[in-house]
């Protein structure tokens, strides 16, 4: 048994011997991770929110009819309000209270989720919910709505 898991493992040294040699190895290397990839959720999808679009905010902003009444996934800067929470693209707009850059979020936490919802406000954020083109919040301030928020989970921002 020991010499034929040696010969076996001399066997595959010696093919990836001549795979090297020859570039095929890369080659395979190359379809083996676009096999993967391809069996991997994509930009759209997610296990956890497998009926979702991950959207950026400049894309949502830009285009709000196409997303309009679909569940989407968004990262943005949160603002937490019990009257008028949002999600803004960048800091700098959260900071300067650019609305129109912005979507208004519609909550109905609980005392203890709204103390959660505190901590994270100015933090950047991942919010799923349903995206409402035509409600601009109040004086039609926003660029729109996410209401039925489902999600909203805090990250960490390295850049």
């Amino acid at each position: 048994m020991y010499q034929q898991l040696l010969e076996a493992t001399t066997d595959l040294l010696m093919v990836r011997s001549i795979l090297l040699k020859s570039g095929w190895l890369t080659l395979v290397w190359l379809f083996l991770t676009t096999v993967s990839a391809s069996a991997q959720p994509t930009r759209g999808t997610n296990t956890h929110m497998s009926e979702a679009t991950h959207v950026s905010m400049t894309e949502l902003l830009s285009n709000p009819a196409k997303f309009n009444n679909r569940k989407i996934v968004v990262e943005g800067v949160f603002s937490f309000h019990l009257s008028d929470s949002a999600l803004f693209a960048s800091e700098e707009w959260y900071q300067h209270g650019i609305a129109k850059e912005a979507v208004v979020l519609r909550l109905n936490p609980t005392t203890t989720e709204a103390e959660h919802l505190v901590s994270l406000s100015g933090k950047y954020v991942l919010v799923q919910g349903t995206f409402d083109s035509r409600d601009c919040g109040e004086m039609c301030l926003y660029g729109g709505a996410i209401k039925d928020v489902d999600v909203v989970n805090g990250m960490l921002k390295n850049y």
